[in-house]
């Protein structure tokens, strides 16, 4: 699979204006370092959808995962979790689970210096193709 092994400019911008740095940009995860449950990351209310997640599956397969999802490390459970990239990360997870296309999930580590911070990067970075619209109940 084809991904590119940086953060791109836009997303480290975003990430320095929301008082974060970059840790590492090129991290590759096996399913069993990232704490799939949890959810304190996500932006939308529901969970993950999968219309969703089957159109981010088609369209990784065909031009590459052109956004790295992002990840923090919890020092408590010594596991990451996901900042941003929920359904990006649930969808390679499957490549590798099922689809057996894949070995590692690409990643981009960062940490922020406060709990605002961090919510106001993923609201501005969650804009990204094809992106799944907000709506009223994921309004913080």
């Amino acid at each position: 699979m084809k991904y590119s092994k940086t953060i791109s400019e836009k997303t480290k911008n975003l990430i320095l204006e929301n008082n974060g740095e970059v840790v590492n940009e090129d991290l590759q995860l096996l399913p069993s370092q990232i704490n799939w449950n949890y959810k304190g990351n996500q932006t939308r209310a529901g969970d993950l959808d999968l219309g969703h997640k089957a159109k981010l599956s088609a369209d990784i397969k065909s031009r590459g995962l052109i956004e790295k999802p992002l990840v923090m490390f919890d020092p408590k459970t010594k596991m990451y979790v996901p900042v941003v990239g929920h359904h990006r990360m649930s969808v390679l997870r499957s490549h590798i689970e099922s689809e057996k296309i894949l070995e590692r999930i690409p990643c981009g580590e960062v940490k922020f210096e406060g709990e605002i911070d961090k919510q106001l990067f993923m609201q501005r970075d969650n804009d990204h193709p094809p992106a799944k619209a907000h709506t009223r109940d994921d309004a913080i």
